[in-house]
This record gives structure tokens, sequence and C-alpha cells, in this order.
């Protein structure tokens, strides 16, 4: 359309130096016409005025035409071509340089015909003067959307790819598992043990006591080097039964009388020392210390051994009250156990316990008075009575099942 436009200005610019006609000798030129001395009505010269400007108002009709097509993507992209092609064109014989006619000097003469406007005059405006606003870009389409453009967003994964990466990741882990449960379980770290079971006692003075063997919880809490040793602070307490008959002295269950106490005993009132009933309780706490004959591996043997200090008491129900009679020393336990690891962290086994004691005094408290004294000054006076004190005293065991717990690497 716009080469159709550039065509017609072609045209039109060649039909107009035809009809241009040379002027007569005796006109004159339109540069050399003097002014008027006649002053005339200012509103008259208009009119032949508006009559040339009518040829440079029509052809801007094509002009207008060329916005009409705006649908086309091709013309909008191209350059301005047109621009350059409707202002090339001239007026033959016109020289460049000569100033333009002014229509007023046409006037001077009425007999002479009205100069025509030069041709560049007449040529249409081009089509990108201000008349046409420039067009519009189509809209771009919306992008289509595409698995390249999801594959673009780094923040937006397959699920495919996800899923694989879980399963990858979950036989990862199932295979770092298999490899540690391959691997022998370590002993080395921080350690609990629990243990629930029974106490015993060993002697004259149990039997006497008719004690039976009853319930013992003790513990251990410590730590583990190097899978071999095991060091810790270990605690007990026990509880047996006695079969007293109502009614015995209290004095004779440990082989002694009144006449054989020594005299730091004579101002306490025993005779009103007659047991109804009667039970034994035992404590213990200090140090313990294990081998682990295995350093390492699910079944874990050991041996120990230790240094507690030990409480033996007899609890006896008399008509005055409750009296409580006990001996103070210290006990070297003899241990022996294993246990089982059930994983990594948690195991079970059992261990037996025998407990060596040495026993250093004697206190009484309750309705007879208070005393406290050493073992070997009532040794002596119950040896004259025919009583071997310390070798009568109780050695203790004791065998339960134990919950061994290991916090570690």
């Amino acid at each position: 359309m716009q080469r159709l436009c550039a065509l017609g200005v072609l045209v039109w610019s060649a039909a107009a130096t035809v009809h241009a006609a040379p002027p007569d000798d005796g006109a004159a030129l339109p540069g050399l016409v003097d002014e008027p001395t006649e002053s005339g009505d200012p509103a008259e010269p208009e009119t032949p005025t508006t009559e040339h400007e009518a040829p440079t108002t029509e052809p801007e009709a094509p002009a207008t035409e060329t916005t009409e097509p705006e649908a086309p993507t091709t013309e909008t992209t191209e350059p301005e071509a047109p621009t350059t092609e409707t202002i090339e064109p001239e007026a033959p014989g016109a020289d460049p340089q000569e100033p333009a006619a002014d229509p007023t000097d046409a006037l001077a003469d009425p007999s002479a015909e009205p100069a025509k406007p030069p041709a560049p005059s007449t040529a249409p405006s081009p089509p990108a003067a201000t008349t046409s606003p420039p067009p519009r870009p189509p809209p771009s389409p919306p992008p289509a959307a595409s698995k390249t453009s999801t594959d673009s967003n780094p923040s937006r994964t397959d699920p495919k790819d996800d899923a694989e990466r879980s399963d990858d990741d979950t036989k990862r882990d199932a295979k770092a598992e298999d490899e540690e449960d391959k691997e022998p379980i370590k002993h080395k770290g921080f350690i609990l043990d629990f243990r629930v079971g029974v106490v015993g006692c060993t002697r004259l003075l149990c039997q006497r006591h008719g004690a039976k063997p009853g319930l013992r919880l003790d513990g251990l809490m410590g730590r583990n080097f190097f899978g071999f040793l095991d060091l810790g602070l270990a605690g007990a307490w026990g509880r047996m039964r006695a079969n007293v008959a109502p009614g015995t002295d209290g004095l004779a269950l440990y082989g002694l009388t009144q006449e054989g106490l020594p005299p730091e005993a004579a101002a306490l009132m025993f005779d009103e020392f007659t047991v109804d009933d009667a039970h034994l309780e035992t404590i213990q706490a200090g140090l313990d210390a294990r081998v682990h004959i295995i350093p390492r591996g699910r079944f874990d043997p050991y041996v120990g051994i230790g240094a507690q200090y030990n409480l033996f008491r007899g609890i006896y129900d008399t008509p005055a009250g409750e009296t409580r009679m006990g001996f103070h020393g210290l006990a070297f336990p003899l241990q022996a156990g294993f246990v089982v690891f059930a994983t990594k962290r948690l195991a079970f086994g059992a261990q037996f316990d025998y407990l060596v004691t040495w026993y250093g005094g004697v206190t009484v408290r309750g309705a007879p008075g208070d005393l406290g004294a050493p073992i070997p000054l009532i040794e002596d006076a119950a040896a004259e009575a025919g009583v071997n004190l310390p070798g009568d005293l109780p050695q203790l065991w004791s065998a339960g099942a134990v919950v061994h717990v290991r916090l570690g690497k």
C-alpha cells in the first residue's frame, strides 16, 4: 500500500508540472513583482490562498489509508522507507536554491494568472507526518506452556526425580544400617546398670534369726574405657525376712547376755529387749570396677570387684517400741556376670555378687537406749562368754537380672 501511495505522489507531481505553463513575457515573475501601492482589503487576498491550499489537503487521504492496516506485522517492522521516496521528487526546472514564490505577489497584477505553488509544496505530506499516529505493535501471544518452562525453574522439581532421590536415600540408609549391624558392638562409653534380684546372708547370726532371702535393688553409673574397664559408683539396698518367735530375748539372737556386756552397756535397759517380730536390712554404697573379657561384641562377660560402705542391721518390734541394732563396716563385693546386647545401646544379662564384709562398730537405737561402741570392745566381753562375735556376723550374697544401657559412639 505504501508503494502505491508513493507511485501516486509521483504521478501527481508530474501532472502538476504539465499544467503549470511558463509565464508570458509581460507577466512578472513571481519573485520580481513589486509590492502593491494601493491598500487593499487584507481579507480579499486570502481567497486564492485557500484555493491553492486545497490540493495540499486532498492528497492527505492516501496517508490516512496507511494507518488503517495495522494487523500485518511485516509492515510495522519495516523502516520508514516511504519517507525518503516522497521527499526526493522535485518540480522540473525548479532551482532548489530559488525562494518559493509568494502568492501575494500575484495579486499586484489582476490580469496575471495566480502563480501555482511550487511543486514541492503540492506534494502530499509523507506518511511519517504527525497526522498519522505511530502504529501500535501487535500484542505478543502468551508463552506456550511446555515442559521446558518447568525445567528452567530451579525451584520446581520433577516428582519422578524426587521419588528416585528418596529411593536412593532409603537404600543408602539401609546399606549404612546393614554395615553398622555387621560391625562388632562396642562396649565403651557411658553406662547405666539396673539390677533386681535377691539378697541372702550366711553365718551363725543369720541362722539364729532364721533369715530368708529377700529383695535387693542395686545399680551402677559409670563409664567404660577402651571396651575393657568399667569404673563407676554403685549402690544397693536389700531386705531379708526373719523368723523370730514372739517373746525372744534380743541379746540371745547375738549369743550374748547382760552379764557378758561391757561396762559401757550396763546403763542400757536390755531387760526390756524382748522381740516380738524382726527383719534384716542391708545397705551398700561405694565404687565398683569391672573388667570385660571381650572388648566388643554382642556377648559381653565380665568380672569385677569393689569397695563399699556396708551396713547390716536388725529391726525389732518390742513392747517398749522399735529397736535397731546395726553393724557398720566395709564390703568388698566379688562380681561375675554377663550381658547380651539386643541393640547397640541396650543389653540384658545377669550378675552374681558375694560381699566379703568387715565390721568395725555397733550401734543401738531404741527402747533400751542409745549406744555406740567399737566391735573390739564388745568382742572381748563376748569372747569371755564363749561367743566369737566377728565370726558370727553375716556375710552377704546377691544375684539378679541386669539391664545394661550404653550411651556412646
